[in-house]
């Protein structure tokens, strides 16, 4: 099996840790690679801040059957990146995110959404609250 390229970026994910097949898949770790350098991260971000999207995110009446697995990155430019990959068969859709390749586990889609700051972030999550 392949190992990470770039281990440290990941090193605060949960699932850093794990090491069945589906998670640790060379599919799924070729897939991290590439992500880091198509959207140019630099860091996993666990502020404040950000929790409290991912508590927006699972309170909201639109999003909270589609949300699961949440991870937030950060870019050089200091935007943000979210994934979200709930897991389940069936769940092909999150309402305002885009389906990706697959990062967290083979039996689980991912969906992102970008951002280039984290005020646009925030603003988001705070819309989908109130809809």
């Amino acid at each position: 099996m392949k190992t990470l390229e770039i281990p440290e970026i990941y090193k605060k994910v949960y699932w850093s840790g794990f090491s069945d097949d589906k998670t640790c898949s060379e599919e799924i770790i070729n897939n991290r690679n590439k992500f880091i350098e198509e959207f140019d991260i630099v860091k996993v971000d666990t502020t404040e801040a950000l929790f409290r999207i991912s508590t927006a995110l699972k309170n909201s009446s639109i999003t909270r059957d589609f949300v699961d697995h949440l991870e937030f990155y950060r870019t050089k430019s200091g935007g943000v990146v979210i994934l979200n990959s709930p897991y389940g068969a069936g769940i092909n859709e999150c309402p305002g995110m885009e389906r990706y390749v697959k990062m967290y586990h083979l039996d689980a889609n991912t969906f992102i959404r970008c951002f280039e700051t984290l005020a646009d972030a925030k603003q988001w999550a705070k819309a989908l609250l109130t809809e």
